[in-house]
């Protein structure tokens, strides 16, 4: 089976990968694949420990006022929600060119703020996290606090 896949955001390459989903994960752990629609992506595809995410961009629901909110929708036969939250977290960090653990999730950002207020924790990007039933899509948002 081949596949045409991105390394990096300059290269393209085709390979062969191997047949089954184990050996596809020991071999790329991350996959990703995505359709662009004049040259703006429009819906990204993930594997995270061989399970498929489908993530989306949603600039209508966004926003760049004052704090920024970045809203993701995506979609995933995880149903186990423990599991989709970790998975969906670690994609994102990676997408939005952050290291793992670097952005923090909104309880983890409010406890922060409460037991050591300081500026640079006031300041530091998180996440809210959530499952939306009727579109039957989890909701990632990532949100960079303003400093007025």
């Amino acid at each position: 089976m081949e596949f045409l896949f991105r390394q990096s955001y300059k290269h393209c390459h085709t390979t062969t990968l191997p047949p089954t989903t184990n050996n596809l994960q020991k071999h790329y752990p991350t996959i990703k694949f995505t359709l662009k629609i004049n040259n703006k992506t429009m819906i990204q595809n993930e594997f995270y420990e061989g399970v498929l995410y489908q993530i989306e961009y949603k600039p209508e629901l966004s926003n760049s006022d004052y704090t920024q909110h970045k809203v993701y929708h995506i979609k995933t036969d995880d149903e186990d929600y423990p599991h989709a939250r970790k998975a969906i977290a670690s994609i994102m960090e990676t997408e939005l060119n952050y290291k793992q653990g670097e952005i923090w999730s909104k309880g983890q950002w409010q406890l922060k703020n409460k037991q050591e207020p300081s500026m640079v924790n006031g300041l530091h990007v998180y996440y809210e996290f959530a499952y939306n039933e009727e579109l039957d899509v989890y909701v990632y948002t990532f949100v960079r606090p303003y400093d007025d």
